[in-house]
């Protein structure tokens, strides 16, 4: 079979799949002439029956070829063989045949100069196109001419024999003689008739059959039916009850059909097409029943065959995953497929036949009708695409292509559309140019390899810092080969002197992927990460870290200065205390001398103020010098606790003496309470009255007169909680920060500031995380404050 791939927009063959050579062979078995014409009237298959009954212009007959041109090959050759005797015109019968073909009606028939009949049918497929189906009829017109003749001579003998009867006793041996020679001519003919005969009784039994009814089922004679007494299984099991229901019609004198159908079944249990025609006759004068039958199975297959292209174009059509529909030019739909009905919830036969504004929302209607309007006016195919709202809500954006469809009379008949659904489509573009976007604005240098390791993608900072390699940043480029291209261009400063190496090591890392690393080029540093995608690709993503990297370095050294510095600052401390200790000791130690007059009275009591006022200065100076001593020393890390196992309670009653003094010259109320079974704690005893007595000492200080001071201990999860609270000035919640910071003091203000060197908290921190627990302060201004002390147990809790 020739076959004429139908060409795309840009005329370029699509070979033709496995369906179109199922269909090709399905064609070429049909027994029948069958050619297809596109919608354009071009000739695009045609199988070998057809090739072989167009021979005398084979030559001449080309796929693509225009049905007017080939009708006028024809005729130029073979006029006189194909016209009638009616038809002399050339022009004149070309004409008739082009508007058969434009405008098919039934089957046609024609019998030719030679004796011959064919019988030509012109169906117009859904898309516009022509199928011709050629038949050879000339054997079925010759048996019915011959049936025709044949019951003609039957009757005009019954009549004859009738009369005979009817006019006198004495002729009715030589009426015999006639009757018998009538019937011997009668069987003459039916058994010489190219049509099966079949004679039934009103019993159901067969009475005659002829040798071509024997021949049509297979069976060698007409004794084989016969002896069956019974009619044989000749028809399919499922068509019995059929049958039995015709024959009891006409029996019975019902409307039966004059002519039908039934699949017959060979001798070899191949399956038959049976076309029959009853009647009632009367058989050796007894009413009986003749079938006429006819073997149609060739033509049936080929129907059967056009049924099944079709159902095949229609299956074709809505397996298409796009919504297809074809209309009228006034706008009612001829045909949707199964796509385009689901979409609007309906079935395809609820659609057709109705308008765009049946099947649509009034404004959705409205823009397909004016695309519509657009084709008709146009005559040209149009692209569009068009937002369209599904019966479940959704809007999905389509792009359509409407094309129209020509009549015979060039005049557009019909518009047909195809819309695909891009919305996933236009969603992924949406997001794929948002992530393009996002991707090109990052500061980072991101480049995306395939599967097979070539390049797909870079942004904006991987191709302006890999420039020199510009050349190998095309789509499909293996990375080794970019790689390469990198390390020539002199962008890898640690590549410089081992490039072959350096090579194999960073391909090796891309390969594996999933491990960071930096790279030292000539511009600087990158924090290089490898990630393996989802499609078997890889991604390289950079960061520049030359700025942290400088920054590092910047710090590496400010670290190693300011640790220095720290030393040098802690042993001039350490160093500047032990030597202004010793005099301020004979200062402190002579002013005592004076204030206690032990080698006899001053003579001026002034001179006693002043060396109380001497004694006095020595002693905080002295107590600012062990301050800066104590902080040095635990700066330095030089300071070593010694823990011990101490009751808690004990070092408070140690600590209360002195606490009491200068809480009862301000008339402060001091208030303890620590529970007799508080655990004991594993602690540097020193260092806890150290804490207790900075901490207590600075809430004196800031404690108006009358004002109170409440210490509390307590165990919170395996913890000793201690917390002391005072009523004074408080401090603003920004400075509260800053509090155990050295030299930090928390009340700025002159005119209530009170001695104090700003250490004692710095030093009561330290102390409190050398044991491993917090310190936290609490305070509002005018609300005092609320000093807590964590001091986990540990392995040091010792059970009461």
């Amino acid at each position: 079979m020739e076959f004429l791939v139908p060409l795309s927009s840009k005329d370029q063959p699509t070979p033709p799949t496995d369906l179109e050579g199922q269909l090709r062979e399905l064609i070429d078995s049909l027994p029948d002439g069958v050619a297809l014409y596109d919608s354009d009237e071009r000739f695009i298959i045609r199988n070998d029956r057809y090739r072989q009954d167009q021979q005398h212009i084979s030559d001449r007959l080309r796929l693509g070829m225009k049905f007017e041109d080939i009708v006028r090959t024809v005729a130029e050759q073979t006029f006189s063989e194909l016209v009638r005797p009616e038809e002399t015109d050339f022009d004149e019968w070309i004409e008739n045949r082009l508007q058969r073909f434009r405008n098919p009606g039934g089957p046609e028939t024609r019998q030719y100069k030679d004796g011959s009949w064919e019988q030509n049918q012109c169906i117009i497929t859904p898309s516009g196109g022509r199928l011709i189906i050629r038949s050879d009829i000339t054997e079925r017109k010759r048996l019915e001419n011959e049936v025709q003749a044949l019951n003609a001579t039957l009757e005009q003998r019954v009549e004859e024999r009738t009369k005979a009867l009817q006019s006198q006793f004495e002729i009715q041996t030589r009426t015999e003689i006639a009757l018998r020679q009538s019937e011997e001519t009668f069987r003459n003919l039916v058994e010489g008739s190219l049509q099966g005969i079949r004679i039934i009784g009103e019993d159901g039994r067969v009475l005659f059959v002829n040798q071509t009814h024997a021949d049509i089922f297979g069976y060698e004679s007409p004794d084989e039916i016969l002896a069956k007494g019974l009619l044989p299984n000749l028809a399919a099991p499922h068509e019995w009850d059929r049958l039995m229901e015709y024959r009891e019609a006409r029996r019975k004198g019902v409307d039966s059909p004059s002519v039908y159908e039934f699949d017959g079944v060979h001798k070899d249990g191949s399956m038959l097409r049976i076309q029959v025609r009853p009647r009632s006759v009367v058989w050796q004068g007894v009413p009986a029943g003749q079938l006429t039958l006819l073997d149609v199975t060739e033509r049936w297959q080929a129907e059967k065959a056009l049924r099944e292209s079709e159902a095949l174009y229609t299956t074709i059509m809505d397996s298409m995953p796009t919504p297809i529909g074809l209309k009228s030019s006034d706008g009612k739909y001829l045909f949707v497929n199964k796509v385009f009905a689901d979409r609007r919830g309906m079935t395809a036969e609820d659609i057709k036949g109705k308008t765009t504004f049946d099947v649509w929302p009034q404004a959705a209607a409205e823009r397909l009708l004016a695309s519509d309007q657009d084709v008709l006016k146009s005559g040209d195919l149009i692209e569009a695409g068009i937002d369209l709202r599904g019966t479940d809500g959704v809007l999905r954006h389509y792009w359509g292509i409407k094309f129209p469809i020509f009549g015979n009379d060039g005049e557009i008949t019909a518009i047909g559309s195809v819309h695909t659904d891009i919305t996933e489509r236009r969603r992924g573009e949406e997001t794929r140019n948002r992530l393009m976007m996002a991707i090109n604005s990052v500061s980072a240098f991101v480049a995306v390899w395939d599967s097979e390791d070539r390049f797909v993608f870079a942004n904006k900072e991987f191709r302006r810092h890999n420039d020199l390699a510009r050349d190998y940043m095309m789509s499909g480029t293996p990375y080794r080969e970019f790689l390469r291209a990198l390390i020539d261009s002199g962008l890898i400063l640690e590549a410089e002197g081992c490039e072959d190496e350096w090579f194999e090591e960073r391909a090796a890392r891309h390969a594996r992927a999933g491990e960071s690393f930096e790279v030292r080029r000539r511009d600087g540093y990158l924090l290089v990460n490898e990630y393996r995608l989802a499609d078997g690709g890889r991604a390289t993503v950079a960061t520049d870290i030359t700025e942290r990297r400088r920054g590092e370095e910047d710090l590496r050294g400010a670290l190693i200065d300011a640790e220095r510095a720290n030393q040098a600052k802690s042993e001039f401390l350490a160093n500047m205390s032990h030597e202004l200790r010793t005099p301020l000791n004979a200062i402190i130690g002579f002013s005592e001398m004076l204030v206690g007059q032990y080698f006899g009275e001053i003579g001026s009591q002034k001179y006693l103020e002043y060396a109380g006022d001497i004694k006095t200065s020595g002693e905080h100076l002295l107590r600012l010098i062990n301050d800066i001593l104590d902080l040095s020393v635990i700066e330095a890390g030089e300071l070593k606790l010694a823990r011990e196992i101490v009751n808690f309670r004990e070092v408070v009653d140690d600590c209360t003496p002195i606490i009491m003094d200068g809480a009862t010259r301000k008339g402060i109320q001091f208030t303890r309470a620590v529970p007799d079974d508080l655990p004991p704690m594993l602690a540097d005893r020193r260092a806890l009255k150290q804490i207790l007595l900075n901490v207590l000492s600075n809430a004196i200080k800031f404690t108006q007169e009358g004002g109170s001071i409440t210490l509390t201990a307590s165990v919170a999860d395996d913890a000793a909680v201690v917390e002391i609270r005072d009523t004074g000035i408080g401090i603003e919640d920004h400075k509260l920060a800053s509090l155990t910071e050295p030299f930090v003091r928390g009340e700025a203000n002159p005119y209530k500031s009170q001695d104090g060197t700003g250490l004692g908290l710095a030093i009561v921190k330290s102390l409190v995380e050398l044991h491993d627990g917090a310190l936290e302060i609490a305070s509002e201004p005018g609300a005092g404050v609320t000093v807590t002390m964590t001091f986990p147990y540990g392995t040091g809790r010792q059970e009461p």
